[in-house]
């Protein structure tokens, strides 16, 4: 079958079945339940963005998670690649956030490298290494909405993330659900953060968090286009 959207076709083999109303940015957004077969891959366009009323309810995606406090780690990443003021912007996106635990398990000499050197316990000082940061940071971002604040179904899906790269969602139909770099180094989309370097799959850290330009997935690994 054949996904559309209202610019025209943009994916084959895969269907899209409307999921519950979302609230984002004051503004109804329809949650979509993505079925793809594996190997396809499904682009979420995000919609034309809307005013939001005065007054309304809820912290963006940025204060969501300065204000949770397990992602300190990943809000220094999005400070130095300049990302922090488009997760404060209209979206809506779906961010796969590590937790403060899951770096612990990254490769710290890998992040050292794109970060800079740290000094006095920080996670960085000195230049970092702003294109293949921002290609990490953006590998973690997914245009839209596409599954809400619910597990997607079961069943195997590639993403496109803002990096241009696929992130592969396992979903068992239960409360597992894997993310993994489907080919490390070897997809055409995107700048490789990490070269060819494979790493295990993140799965979910907790419940998702509604924020109000989009929803936020805490996930227990760092992922590495």
């Amino acid at each position: 079958m054949t996904l559309w959207h209202r610019r025209g076709v943009f994916a084959a083999g895969a269907v899209a079945l409307g999921g519950a109303a979302l609230a984002v940015r004051g503004r109804a957004v329809r949650a979509q339940t993505v079925v793809a077969p594996p190997g396809s891959t499904v682009v979420i366009t995000p919609p034309p963005p809307a005013a939001t009323a005065p007054g309304a309810a809820g912290r963006n995606i940025a204060d969501t998670l300065a204000a949770d406090g397990r992602f300190n780690r990943l809000l220094e990443l999005l400070r130095l690649s300049g990302t922090v003021d488009q997760l404060r912007g209209a979206g809506p996106f779906t961010i796969l956030a590590p937790t403060d635990a899951a770096f612990q398990g990254a490769p710290s000499a890998m992040l050292q490298d794109l970060v800079g050197q740290p000094s006095g316990g920080g996670i960085a000082t000195g230049s970092p290494d702003p294109v293949r940061l921002g290609a990490l940071v953006q590998y973690h971002i997914i245009p839209g909405v596409p599954y809400g604040t619910t597990l997607p179904a079961a069943g195997d899906q590639r993403i496109r993330t803002l990096n241009g790269s696929d992130v592969r969602i396992e979903a068992s139909g239960g409360p597992d659900v894997s993310i993994v770099n489907p080919a490390p180094g070897l997809q055409p989309g995107g700048f490789g953060a990490a070269g060819a370097n494979a790493m295990p799959p993140a799965h979910m850290a907790g419940p998702a968090i509604l924020a109000s330009n989009g929803v936020i997935w805490p996930i227990t690994g760092v992922l590495f286009p």
